[in-house]
């Protein structure tokens, strides 16, 4: 009996440890969370929330985004990004949420992914900021 009570020990343990090796699904933490980042961007674009979309910005691409409103007022990342989403209500921004994520490549503290929108890739780039992943590299035109 002692033989069999170990078996169903080793068995249950290496039942408990298979999650925290990542699931089984080959990826590693940081390209689900990678993943996970990305999805929650175009999520904010199908929501039009510009505070969810600047939120998942890089600082240094929150600044750029800040300074393409081209006015002489410091304009923030929100503001800017708000008055974008509603150049473009209504031009297929609300299915944005349905976006794929077909690719993630990370290297050390900055990745890409590659998305699949309405048949068109795009390719996003992310880096890892204060232990979350941000959007670093993001060109509107591509979405």
């Amino acid at each position: 009996m002692g033989r069999v009570r170990r078996r169903v020990v080793f068995v249950l343990a290496l039942a408990l440890a298979l999650p925290a090796c990542g699931g089984g699904d080959g990826m590693s933490e940081d390209e689900r969370e990678v993943r996970s980042t990305v999805d929650d961007l175009y999520e904010g674009f199908a929501e039009q929330d510009a505070g969810r979309i600047c939120g998942l910005l890089a600082r240094k691409q929150r600044e750029v985004v800040a300074k393409g409103g081209g006015t002489r007022a410091p304009a923030s990342c929100e503001q800017v990004m708000g008055v974008a989403l509603n150049y473009v209500s209504g031009k297929g921004l609300e299915d944005a949420d349905e976006a794929k994520v077909t690719k993630v490549a990370v290297k050390g503290r900055n990745a890409t992914a590659t998305v699949k929108f309405k048949g068109r890739p795009a390719r996003i780039g992310l880096l890892k900021e204060g232990g979350e992943w941000r959007v670093s590299d993001l060109n509107l035109k591509q979405l």
